[in-house]
Parts: structure tokens; C-alpha cells; sequence
């Protein structure tokens, strides 16, 4: 999972420094890294269930507003 932060202009911010939590409903996310230049990524390990996951987060504790799906299907 890769985050990119954008300033309220929605430019990409090219610094790092921020705290990002990120969660799933169905399966796990691991430790997220700073990547010092306006990223964040984390590895998302799948559930061993059909389902759709949906990925949340937060940037110093507000609320990322733009959420991601990940369809999980058997096969």
C-alpha cells in the first residue's frame, strides 16, 4: 500500500515526517515507512476469506478522506 500526501491544493507534498496509521477491514496491514519524500507504504498481507477490503488511515490522527478496496476472491 502506497499513501501520497498532498497539500490542500492537491499537490504532492515532497517531505516526509508525518505519522500515518493505516487499517483494514479484512486482512492485515504491516508497519508503515516514511519514505522522506511525501510517501508512505506498508505491506497488506490478503485474508484467507472472500471479501472486499477496505483500506483507511490517518496523518498526524485526521482522518485520510479517500479510502481504497481491495477485492479478495478464492482462486
Amino acid at each position: 500500500i502506497t499513501v501520497q500526501v498532498k497539500d490542500s491544493n492537491g499537490n504532492n507534498v515532497n517531505n516526509g515526517g508525518g505519522d500515518v496509521e493505516l487499517n483494514t477491514s479484512l486482512g492485515d496491514i504491516g508497519t508503515v515507512t516514511d519514505n522522506n519524500d511525501g510517501t508512505y507504504t506498508a505491506i497488506y498481507t490478503s485474508a484467507t476469506t472472500v471479501g472486499t477490503a477496505t483500506i483507511t488511515g490517518t496523518l498526524n490522527s485526521i482522518v485520510i478522506t479517500d479510502d481504497a478496496s481491495i477485492s479478495l476472491k478464492n482462486g
